[in-house]
């Protein structure tokens, strides 16, 4: 018998790794596009 609360804590983990990929994305096109300010 799997326990409930599993599926549950894995889409807690998968959600959480999503949003610090996106945060990730996020600071690398700010930084991308300050950079692209600058150099210009």
């Amino acid at each position: 018998m799997l326990d409930p609360t599993m599926p549950r804590m894995l889409a807690r983990q998968k959600a959480r790794m999503k949003q610090s990929l996106l945060r990730d994305e996020m600071r690398t096109a700010q930084l991308v596009y300050h950079s692209m300010i600058l150099f210009t």
